[in-house]
């Protein structure tokens, strides 16, 4: 099966959200496994495939938490782009582990990385505090956060998109 532009744009955007939740919307459950899976399989084509897969990964990362100062493993954009790619091959969750696991723990090195990237803007923010410009504060938040689900949204669309062709 071949991915189209717009599939590959609209799980590009399941991506993305699963990255807001938590951090914009607060603790919704779009990075969940089940839901995206759901969302995959409906903008592919296949519900009930992209809901079995969004189970079975639910299930195996169930018991991943991170611990204190550990990590997690970035389940939104593992379980979304395994279940892509399980549901483009043609293949069950076997394949949607095998490339759900390894983009989660990349996926969540980049959000590592991003995020030690921003720490260079604290001071500015630090002084906003002092000054009262909570307007600022919020706009650099925003950016923050817009530039991180932008990166993870270009990544999986290349990967999709690009991954697909022969």
């Amino acid at each position: 099966m071949h991915v189209t532009l717009i599939q590959a744009i609209l799980i590009a955007g399941v991506v993305a959200l699963s990255n807001l939740d938590g951090n914009f919307f607060g603790e919704m459950k779009f990075r969940e496994p089940i839901v995206t899976g759901f969302l995959v399989g409906l903008i592919l084509g296949d519900v009930k495939l992209g809901l079995l897969i969004g189970a079975q990964l639910q299930i195996i990362w169930m018991g991943a938490t991170g611990i204190g100062p550990t990590a997690q493993l970035d389940i939104g954009a593992g379980g979304t782009i395994g279940t892509a790619v399980a549901i483009l091959t043609g293949k069950g969750a076997e394949v949607a582990i095998t490339f759900g696991l390894p983009v989660a723990v990349i996926m969540q090195f980049l959000n590592t990385f991003l995020m030690t990237s921003y720490s260079v803007l604290m001071h500015r923010v630090d002084k906003l505090i002092d000054d009262l410009k909570e307007k600022q504060m919020i706009f650099i938040h925003i950016i923050c956060g817009m530039i991180t689900a932008s990166m993870y949204a270009v990544l999986t669309f290349i990967v999709i998109y690009f991954g697909n062709r022969k």
